[in-house]
């Protein structure tokens, strides 16, 4: 049985790794292809949201292309930043920020034993959630 952990170390986990690494050790910028593919949209949504076409992308410029991008790992990033960083989470906000219907996060919460999640918990959280109860697939 696929799980959303499953989901979330295949198709979230390496993208987060990427914008890190990406962020860490790219000198002042970076080409718009290389920001587009890391957060998985493409070229040109990238340059839609910019404004502009040209290169470099600038470390301020891939932030908003992660608030404002379309793909998963952005969305997921945008309703983050939403709810705030750091400290236990609702099971509400797990809700939002993956986008998963409550009923789902609050059956995975009951057979984990957890009311808050702490970040740290998370991927108990979600090998507790089978993948085909959610939108998403691998």
């Amino acid at each position: 049985m696929e799980t959303f952990l499953d989901y979330y170390e295949k198709r979230i986990q390496p993208g987060i790794a990427a914008a890190d690494l990406l962020l860490k050790t790219a000198r002042r910028s970076f080409s718009m292809e290389k920001a587009a593919a890391v957060l998985g949209i493409s070229s040109q949504e990238a340059a839609e949201i910019l404004g502009r076409s040209d290169t470099p992308v600038r470390r301020e410029d891939f932030l908003r292309l992660m608030r404002k991008g379309t793909s998963p790992l952005c969305q997921m990033f945008r309703r983050q930043l939403f709810v705030g960083l750091g400290g236990a989470l609702t099971q509400e906000e797990v809700s939002y920020i993956y986008d998963i219907e409550i009923g789902v996060v609050q059956a995975a919460a009951k057979k984990t034993g957890m009311e808050q999640i702490p970040s740290s918990l998370l991927p108990l959280l979600f090998s507790a959630i089978r993948l085909s109860d959610t939108q998403y697939s691998l």
